[in-house]
């Protein structure tokens, strides 16, 4: 008796079929976000005790809005970077050790608003 062989392709077709699925739902044009990729919308009232923070200790250097300023030319908008900055200082800036965590928490939150309304202005 002869054994039964399965023939190259229908093994081709099956692999074939299964790239396509698969390939499929890889490429959906409408995927459904990752929950983590979504962004929490930020709470006024820490946005707004961030803009007060920013004023008081930031404004001086950075300018209004964070978009730059005389002694740092740079924007600052969109910088993810502000908490340990803050917290540590780096180059010319000093660290505000005087400033909560919550205070650079809520500057960083303040930041981020003027960077969903006007783009990340960060340098990179």
């Amino acid at each position: 008796m002869r054994a039964h062989r399965t023939s190259p392709w229908w093994l081709a077709v099956v692999l074939f079929a299964w790239v396509l699925i698969v390939g499929c739902n890889l490429l959906d044009p409408n995927p459904i976000p990752d929950p983590q990729s979504i962004p929490p919308p930020l709470d006024p009232i820490t946005v707004a005790f961030g803009e007060q923070v920013f004023v008081q200790n930031c404004q001086r250097c950075h300018g209004l809005l964070g978009a730059g300023g005389s002694v740092h030319p740079d924007p600052i908008i969109g910088c993810d970077s502000v908490i340990v900055i803050g917290r540590n200082g780096r180059g010319a800036m000093p660290a505000f050790p005087q400033l909560s965590a919550e205070a650079l928490a809520g500057v960083q939150l303040y930041l981020d608003s003027l960077a969903s309304r006007f783009g990340n202005l960060c340098p990179g």
